[in-house]
């Protein structure tokens, strides 16, 4: 009987063991699909809490839990090596992807522009195409007024329609913060090519809506012809560029062909603005100062203060030459800062009752922080902001209004005086005169200088003189050269003027010495 049961129990043992096995591979298949939402120690743990008492048949059933276990580990291992495999080449992917586009706007990038022109050009050997830089003008100062957010977004909507403008034979790259290159679907006709960038130029005009702010934008655009101006994508870019920076500041509705000469100009710009730096760094631009007389009395009441530049190498450079680098060249900020600190230390020593007329470009006009950084110069050298008259141009006005305004009214509100630049040659309008702070009109010197010849200068100089008595301000004549224009000027009743016949631009240290002579004139005139 005892044999029997031992026969029994071994043969149900197998029995179990047989079925267990079966069963294993049986379940094993889906097991391993679902084994990423098990764990085999999670499954270990409840089999042993649940079965404190463990029989020799239960062996043989743990050990079928076991070897389910295994399969499940194992499965697991699989799929974790499988999701770290995915995981790596996506990092991998995306690597690759910031490698050669943009991770702002996905366009491509630098890199990758010249693999796909160099993949255009191998499709038609010799087809002429056009490559073009198109880039964002004042683009820092859309950032500092609306915030990066804006200025990201904008960016997103001009590669957005910059895309749309190419079509899909066309290639976009944004190769720069705010620079993008385009290279055209084959264009046989330089009329075709000028019809696109046209309809670029208008596409960018149109007013962009940025998280609820409207962003007007103007853009420069440069273009070099392939296989004209060159084959390989690096130098059509520079040649495009080249172009692009001959055409800047011309306006909205211009863009540039590369022509050959344009590279000896670049050469010469880069060198200027080399010699500019240097000069700004080495205190080489100084301040000269021309008098501004009352007309009336003869007395003088303020100086103008005029850069000049004497460089060892280059000689006297023309203040028009070197202003108009320092504005392209993004210097005019610290050479304007430095002449007015000049000017200011200088003007400390005058008589308390003769002002400083300085000049302000109209890209430090677009500046936020002008006003203040103007204050500051001021407190730092103990200079009362009453005797400071700033002079703008109407054109500086029309850039930027509520900035511009902003900026006048700190300044205002101080005691600073504004006077309106050249009135008459630029965009003008009445209402500068209204909203904003405004003190003086001066007069261009091209119609004090015509006035005794056409009879139309003297007309609109008497226009001005009563435009500005009228709005209880006063007016200023430039570029009075002869006795005549002087006489004219006093008929018509003009309160200040300036110009060669009353004092040519002087060094600071000859200021003191004019005084004295103007105040020795004024003694004799009035004893005679």
């Amino acid at each position: 009987m005892l044999r029997f049961k031992r026969y029994f129990y071994v043969v149900r043992f197998a029995s179990r063991a047989l079925r267990d096995a079966i069963v294993l591979v049986i379940v094993s298949i889906p097991l391993l699909i679902a084994a990423a939402y098990f764990d085999l120690f999670d499954l270990l743990f409840w089999y042993t809490r649940t079965h404190e008492a463990w029989q020799l048949d239960e062996l043989l059933s743990a050990g079928f839990v076991v070897g389910l276990a295994a399969v499940i580990y194992a499965a697991r291992r699989v799929a974790d090596l499988r999701t770290e495999i995915r995981l790596r080449r996506a990092a991998e992917s995306a690597v690759v992807r910031l490698t050669l586009h943009d991770a702002l706007t996905g366009l491509p990038n630098r890199y990758k522009f010249e693999r796909l022109f160099a993949a255009a050009i191998r499709e038609v050997a010799e087809s002429p195409r056009a490559v073009m830089v198109l880039k964002v003008d004042a683009f820092n100062h859309v950032n500092d007024t609306y915030g990066h957010a804006v200025g990201d977004n904008l960016l997103l909507a001009v590669a957005g329609r910059l895309e749309m403008a190419i079509g899909a034979e066309g290639v976009v790259a944004r190769i720069g913060a705010n620079e993008f290159a385009l290279v055209t679907k084959p264009l046989q006709h330089e009329i075709d090519i000028s019809r696109l960038v046209q309809h670029l130029i208008l596409t960018m005009e149109d007013p962009f809506r940025v998280l609820g702010n409207e962003v007007m934008i103007s853009v420069s655009i440069g273009v070099a012809r392939y296989p004209l101006d060159g084959r390989t994508s690096p130098q059509l870019l520079r040649r495009a560029d080249v172009a692009r920076r001959k055409q800047k500041g011309k306006g909205r509705s211009h863009y540039a062909l590369f022509e050959e000469r344009m590279e000896r100009a670049i050469t010469d710009f880069a060198r200027m603005e080399s010699a500019l730096r240097t000069a700004i760094s080495q205190d080489r631009i100084v301040p000269y100062f021309q008098p501004i007389q009352d007309l009336e009395t003869g007395r003088t009441i303020a100086f103008e203060c005029l850069a000049r530049w004497n460089d060892p190498e280059l000689g006297w450079v023309r203040p028009d030459r070197f202003i108009s680098l320092a504005e392209e060249s993004g210097q005019i900020g610290r050479l304007s800062d430095r002449l007015l600190r000049k000017a200011c230390a200088a003007a400390r020593g005058w008589p308390k009752d003769i002002s400083l007329s300085f000049n302000i470009s109209g890209l430090q006009l677009r500046e936020r922080s002008l006003g203040l950084d103007i204050l500051s110069v001021l407190g730092e050298l103990g200079f009362n902001p009453a005797r400071l008259e700033l002079e703008i141009t109407e054109t500086a006005l029309v850039r930027d209004v509520p900035v511009a305004r902003e900026s006048l009214d700190i300044l205002s509100s101080t005691g600073v005086r504004v006077a309106l630049d050249d009135f008459g040659t630029g965009h003008s309008s009445l209402r500068y005169i209204c909203d904003f702070p405004i003190h003086k009109l001066k007069i261009d010197q091209s119609f004090v200088r015509t006035m005794c010849k056409r009879f139309e200068s003297e007309q609109i100089i008497s226009a001005v003189l009563g435009l500005a008595h009228g709005m209880g301000i006063t007016a200023t004549a430039e570029g009075i050269e002869d006795e005549a224009q002087m006489l004219a000027l006093k008929r018509l009743g003009c309160d200040f003027g300036q110009g060669y016949l009353i004092g040519r631009p002087m060094p600071a240290e000859a200021v003191a010495g004019y005084l004295q002579g103007q105040a020795e004139y004024q003694r004799q005139r009035l004893s005679a």
